[in-house]
């Protein structure tokens, strides 16, 4: 098989623009969903130049209100070692995606959507221009005006995922104060947040809804 650029995106309109984009300029391109991309095994990437990866899954959010919209942070983590990922967003520049994005250390390129069709040429010919700047330090502190600086805030939203009853509490906003998840999250959750002692709980809290785009609502 030829090498080829995949298209990881939620949106059934930009995928196949984007398809029809890339191949004009003479690469073939598949696009597919993050769903599917986190089912693939690794053969399935070893002919592939190019990841361009959306960074929200807003679709499987809108069907299952408990997902985070942040999808590309599983898909970076479980793409093995090889092609390059260009990770995309119109909300790039906001902190609550520009630095979670950062935290796998995946992705080669961070683009907002504008950029990314601007700078098609560049980016298929492996020279990354135009990007949105790394999070700069108060980018932190509007995220949370409690959150260090260098926090890591990918490793926190991933971790909460693993449990259950604090996730509940991310994603429910009626949910009642559990004292077990608040337990959990102080031991687990709150060491990457820079804040090992349960006073950062509601932080946690926080941080993790931001990034996840939860509680769900319909705009």
């Amino acid at each position: 098989m030829a090498k080829h650029v995949v298209v990881i995106e939620d949106r059934a309109s930009f995928g196949p623009s984007m398809v029809r984009e890339v191949s004009r300029r003479g690469l073939p391109c598949q696009w597919i969903t993050h769903d599917q991309a986190l089912s693939a095994g690794p053969d399935r990437w070893a002919e592939v130049a190019l990841v361009l990866l959306d960074a929200f899954d807003i679709g499987a959010q809108q069907s299952d209100p408990t997902r985070s919209r942040l999808a590309s942070l599983d898909v970076m983590v479980e793409l093995p070692p090889g092609p390059p990922v260009v990770v995309y967003s119109t909300a790039m520049s906001r902190p609550e995606v520009n630095i979670p994005l950062r935290g796998p250390g995946r992705a080669a390129g961070f683009y907002d959507v504008f950029s990314l069709t601007d700078q098609l040429d560049s980016i298929i010919a492996g020279e990354l221009h135009g990007q949105v700047p790394p999070p700069a330090d108060g980018d932190y502190k509007e995220l949370d005006p409690r959150l260090p600086v260098g926090a890591d805030v990918a490793g926190a939203h991933r971790r909460m995922q693993t449990h259950p009853r604090s996730w509940r509490q991310i994603w429910d906003e009626h949910a009642p104060f559990d004292k077990a998840a608040q337990v959990w999250i102080s031991r687990n959750v709150l060491p990457l947040l820079g804040s090992p002692d349960g006073g950062g709980y509601g932080m946690a809290v926080n941080v993790v809804r931001r990034v996840a785009g939860l509680p769900f609502r319909l705009a």
